[in-house]
């Protein structure tokens, strides 16, 4: 998840991606199936959240009923995405400054 470029991982890139994906599946499997929403939700989780948080049902149904449309993507998925990029953020910030500080004091205690 860390080397993952941010850009690429955005709300607007993954919104998008998955309307060319939408097209492309329902064009290939328009005589087999209508694409499955949730298999969206499944992508879109995917690729918005670290490898250690884990999925539960309830979190998948709950942003699937919340999901208005693949191309808008508003509902529930939308405001939470919107939510997780500033925890997230807030988050990476506060590791980062962490990790300063104990470097430095780590390097104060080896002289």
């Amino acid at each position: 998840y860390d080397d993952c470029n941010e850009s690429l991982t955005s709300p607007e890139n993954v919104k998008k991606t998955l309307k060319v994906l939408s097209v492309e599946l329902d064009r290939k499997y328009r005589s087999e199936a209508p694409v499955n929403r949730a298999w969206f939700h499944l992508l879109m989780l995917g690729c918005h959240r670290p490898k250690a948080h884990r999925i539960d049902d309830r979190e998948i149904e709950g942003q699937a009923e919340g999901m208005d449309g693949v191309d808008g993507v508003e509902g529930k998925w939308g405001r939470d995405a919107e939510e997780g990029e500033r925890r997230r953020g807030r988050a990476e910030k506060e590791e980062k400054e962490g990790m300063r500080g104990r470097e430095e004091r780590e390097g104060r205690g080896r002289r």
